[in-house]
């Protein structure tokens, strides 16, 4: 059997078929967490469309708890240097003119690119992170770049919560115990 990491590319492998009820309990599950997450993030005024790009970086993580986390940090890594890249345009714009945006941009992808080479290896990340900043359309400032992690955290939380209880949902909670 061909296998993608640990996801068998096979389907009907009959070691990963699952029954309705547990497909159904799963989705359950994530939808219940999900939508508890996006109550959260509206009793804080956040932006819920911020909380599930934290879920997605998460999710380049592949399910592992680690690499999870690392593409979270680097979701913020990525956040930042976009605030950078911005200010960075403020201040070269005048001298550089229409070769501001292209050098910017050039420095901004090099560093995420060098990313896979430091603790924040997440390329994935990082350009989800820019991406949203650019697209929360908001001035630079530690005002933003806070709000814009605690809801990406928030998602990003949400989503290690759905594969860790997604885990125990197919385990049940005696054969995860080790009983």
């Amino acid at each position: 059997m061909i296998t993608g990491g640990e996801i068998p590319l096979d389907t009907a492998s009959t070691a990963y078929r699952r029954s309705g009820r547990s497909v159904a309990m799963e989705i359950l599950f994530a939808s219940l967490v999900a939508g508890g997450a996006a109550g959260v993030v509206d009793a804080l005024d956040l932006k819920l469309w911020m909380m599930f790009i934290g879920w997605i970086a998460y999710g380049t993580g592949g399910g592992e708890l680690h690499k999870g986390a690392m593409a979270a940090v680097s979701l913020v890594v990525g956040m930042m240097l976009a605030a950078a890249g911005i200010l960075a345009y403020g201040a070269l714009h005048s001298s550089l003119g229409p070769l501001a945006l292209p050098a910017i941009v050039f420095a901004l992808a090099a560093i995420a690119l060098l990313l896979p080479y430091t603790r924040f290896g997440s390329v994935p990340g990082c350009f989800l992170g820019m991406t949203a900043f650019f697209a929360s359309n908001t001035p630079p400032g530690i005002h933003v770049l806070t709000g814009l992690a605690m809801t990406a955290g928030v998602g990003a939380i949400a989503a290690w919560a759905v594969v860790a209880g997604g885990g125990w949902l197919r385990t049940g909670p005696s054969r995860r115990n080790g009983d």
